[in-house]
């Protein structure tokens, strides 16, 4: 009975959530965030930017790559790139074209949910908001 109650306790530590908002899981981090993403909310200093299609969706690979697309004057626009996890999976490491390092704070990884957050090179604070596409 024993070895059942610390199996059950070792268990529900290892589903943890480390993220501010989401629940608990048991797939890995990075099968969570591997995956095809729609835009759904972007905001620029609480202010909603969605509709301007700056990004309207990410493609993250296992392969650690990535692609972003959106929109610039009514064109599509596509960017590729790397990202890592940090040691301890808080954060998606990006690495630029310049080969300068972006860091996005995940805020709530689920499979179908995905939230991140930077401070850019301006100081604003920047949430993106996606779902499984």
């Amino acid at each position: 009975m024993r070895i059942l109650i610390f199996a059950l306790i070792i268990l529900s530590l290892g589903a943890c959530s480390k993220y501010d908002e989401g629940s608990p899981s048991f797939a890995s981090k990075k099968s969570r965030l591997v995956n095809d993403w729609t835009m759904v909310k972007l905001t620029i200093n609480g202010f909603d930017v969605t509709a301007l299609k700056i990004i309207t969706g990410v493609d993250i690979k296992a392969n650690n790559t990535f692609t972003v697309y959106g929109e610039a004057n009514g064109v599509e626009t596509s960017s590729s790139s790397t990202w890592v996890f940090n040691g301890n999976k808080t954060q998606v490491l990006v690495t630029n074209a310049d080969g300068s390092i972006d860091s996005y704070e995940i805020i709530k990884l689920e499979k179908d949910s995905l939230k991140l957050k930077i401070i850019n090179n301006n100081g604003a604070t920047v949430i993106h908001e996606y779902k499984s596409a």
